[in-house]
C-alpha cells in the first residue's frame, strides 16, 4: 500500500471526546477511522501540543508559506511511512517525513 493512498485528515475540534481519564481523538482517513487514546497524565505537554495543533488553537509556522498561522495542522496530511501490520507515520507538512 503506497503512503499516498492514506490521507491523514484530523478533525479533532469535533472529534475529541473526554472520557473519565484520557481524551480520545479520531483520525479520519479514506481507509477508515482510527481512535487514539491520549495519555495526558503521562505526557501532558505532548497531548496539549497535539490537540492544540489539531484543533487549530496552537500557532505554528506553515512550511509552505513560511508564515505563522493558527489553523488545523493535520488536516489533509498524509501518512508518509506505512509498514503493513506494524505502524503508520505522519505529521510532516510536506509529506516527506523530513519536517
Amino acid at each position: 500500500m503506497g503512503a499516498g493512498l492514506i490521507i491523514f485528515v484530523l478533525a479533532v475540534s469535533g472529534w475529541c471526546r473526554e472520557p473519565k481519564e484520557n481524551p480520545i481523538c479520531i483520525i479520519q482517513t479514506n481507509m477508515g477511522n482510527i481512535e487514539v487514546e491520549m495519555f495526558q497524565n503521562d505526557a501532558p505537554q505532548t497531548v496539549a501540543n497535539f490537540i492544540g495543533l489539531a484543533e487549530g488553537k496552537k500557532e505554528f509556522t506553515d512550511k509552505k508559506t513560511g508564515k505563522k498561522v493558527k489553523k488545523p495542522f493535520y488536516d489533509g496530511l498524509i501518512f508518509h511511512r506505512v509498514i503493513k501490520d506494524f505502524m503508520l507515520q505522519g505529521g510532516c507538512p510536506l509529506g516527506k517525513g523530513s519536517s
